[in-house]
């Protein structure tokens, strides 16, 4: 399997980069989940040859924490060539980027304005995957009994 992505995809170093095996390329996005009383945010890291949910995370805000246990989960699982993210204050701290350099992560981020590209629509994809199991793991956790009272 291999796969051809437009330049919609990557910044102009990746432009019609071939995805040609796992861990090649990781993206990164944050997306929010409606409650009755609220929001849940999810964290997903999609491996983009596979279209592996790689990591996720929940959280009730928008904290940094939940962005970061994220990325270690993943990076305890395997290291990507790439990472690709769009432009957000999660993924532009010092924080985030600081720790992607440290394992030696190439940093690739979306353009600006790139928010409605076909990005958007792969990233989408996979946190509907991830929504489609995110019954089971919220029954498992404590704090997870009283959101999923709250879903929908």
């Amino acid at each position: 399997m291999v796969s051809k992505l437009p330049g919609a995809y990557f910044d102009r170093r990746h432009t019609n980069l071939v995805i040609e095996r796992p861990n090649q390329v990781w993206g990164i996005d944050i997306t929010y989940i409606r409650l009755l009383g609220g929001w849940l945010y999810l964290v997903a890291i999609i491996d983009w040859f596979s279209r592996y949910a790689v990591a996720w995370e929940l959280d009730e805000t928008l904290e940094m924490p939940f962005v970061m246990e994220c990325v270690e989960r993943a990076l305890s699982i395997a290291t990507p060539e790439i990472w690709n993210s769009d432009q957000g204050s999660h993924f532009t701290s010092p924080l985030y980027t600081e720790r992607l350099q440290q394992v030696g992560v190439q940093i690739s981020m979306d353009g600006k304005g790139r928010a409605l590209s076909q990005h958007s629509d792969r990233t989408s994809l996979a946190h509907s995957q991830v929504r489609r199991g995110l019954s089971a793991r919220l029954r498992q956790s404590e704090r997870g009994a009283a959101w999923d009272r709250r879903l929908f």
